[in-house]
C-alpha cells in the first residue's frame, strides 16, 4: 500500500496562514495530506503540542512564523525558534529524524512559497516513511517514548531555560539561527538529555 503521510501545520494568522487562504483563492494547488491549526502567532505553539501531534498520528509538523525581526508580537518567532530545536534534540534523543519537524518563515503575500514548502516538506516525510519507522516502533513503544517526550516538554525547569535564552539572545541583539543553536547546545541539551532519562525511566 502506497505510503500517504499525514502532516500537521501550525500557521501564524498574520503570515502563513494569510498566505494559505490567498492559495486558495487564486487556486494555487496544495499537497492534501496535510491539516492546519491557525494560531495569532506562533510563540503561541507549545512543544507539547508537536509531540502530541506525532503521538496521535502526524507523520510530520510545519510551523509556519513571520520572518525573523517581524513578527506582530515582538518576539513570538523567536520563541517558536528556541522551542523547534529543543523538539527537535527531542527528536534526536529518541531516534526519530529531527526532519520530521521544520519550521518556515513567511510573510502574507507568498502564497506559491508556501505552497512550494509544503509540497517538499510532503516529499521528505513520505522518503522518510512512517513516524518512528527508523526505530521499528510498534504502536505501543510508540506512545511510550513520545508519553515521555511530552512530559519532557512540560517540566517547568525546561521552560524557565528557554525563556533565560530568549532574554540573552535579544539583550546581545543576535537572532541568528547560529546563535540561537549555540545557546540551545550550551544551555539545555544536556538538561533535556536528564530529563529524557529521568521520565523514561520512570515510564518503563
Amino acid at each position: 500500500m502506497k505510503f500517504e503521510p499525514s502532516i500537521l501545520s501550525f500557521m501564524c494568522h498574520w503570515c502563513g496562514y494569510t498566505s494559505a487562504d490567498a492559495a486558495g483563492v487564486f487556486r494555487i494547488i496544495h499537497p492534501p495530506y496535510y491539516k492546519t491549526i491557525r494560531i495569532l502567532c506562533t510563540g503561541r505553539v507549545d512543544p507539547f503540542f508537536i509531540f502530541e501531534a506525532f503521538k496521535y498520528g502526524a507523520e510530520g509538523v510545519i510551523i509556519y512564523g513571520c520572518r525573523l525581526g517581524e513578527c506582530k508580537y515582538s518576539d513570538g518567532n523567536l520563541q517558536v525558534l528556541l522551542i523547534g530545536e529543543s523538539a527537535k534534540t527531542i527528536l534526536e534523543e529518541s531516534g526519530i529524524n529531527e526532519n520530521s519537524l521544520k519550521l518556515e518563515w513567511i510573510s502574507s503575500t507568498e502564497s506559491v512559497k508556501l505552497v512550494k514548502d509544503l509540497n517538499q516538506f510532503f516529499e521528505t516525510i513520505k522518503n522518510i516513511g512512517p513516524f518512528g519507522n527508523e526505530t521499528n516502533w510498534n504502536e505501543k513503544d510508540k506512545f511510550l517514548y513520545l508519553d515521555c517526550a511530552s512530559k519532557v516538554c512540560q517540566d517547568a525547569k525546561i521552560g524557565v531555560l528557554l525563556g533565560n535564552i530568549s532574554k540573552k539572545l535579544k539583550n546581545l541583539r543576535d537572532l541568528s539561527y547560529s546563535a540561537i543553536k549555540q545557546k540551545i547546545e550550551e544551555k539545555i541539551v544536556n538538561k533535556l538529555k536528564l530529563k529524557w532519562v529521568e521520565i523514561e525511566e520512570k515510564n518503563l
